[in-house]
């Protein structure tokens, strides 16, 4: 459910989206507690274990943080690899001024 549902759902506007870590790891923690009960884990033990990969014992959660991070890398890089398209070219035109 976690990777299959909540993380594309909450991660599809993330690239548009420019939250800082502090807000995007108050809106995850309810969340994250409650997924993490229902895998097995303790409720009330310490998340930053759940973000570890499960061949060390986690339960490879990602932060809201990194996933905003990734979709804005990609969506730049789908932009930039495009300089006919409309965005494309404004990204090119801004780089160029910058």
């Amino acid at each position: 459910m976690y990777q299959a549902i909540y993380r594309l759902s909450v991660g599809f506007p993330l690239p548009m989206c420019y939250f800082t870590f502090n807000e995007l790891d108050r809106a995850q923690k309810k969340a994250h507690q409650a997924m993490a009960a229902k895998c097995g884990y303790k409720r009330n033990s310490s998340l930053a274990m759940l973000f570890g990969h499960t061949q060390l014992g986690g339960a490879s959660f990602f932060h809201l943080y990194n996933l905003q991070g990734f979709g804005q890398i990609s969506y730049f890089l789908k932009r930039w690899r495009s300089p006919k398209a409309s965005p494309g070219k404004m990204l090119w035109i801004a780089v160029s001024w910058l």
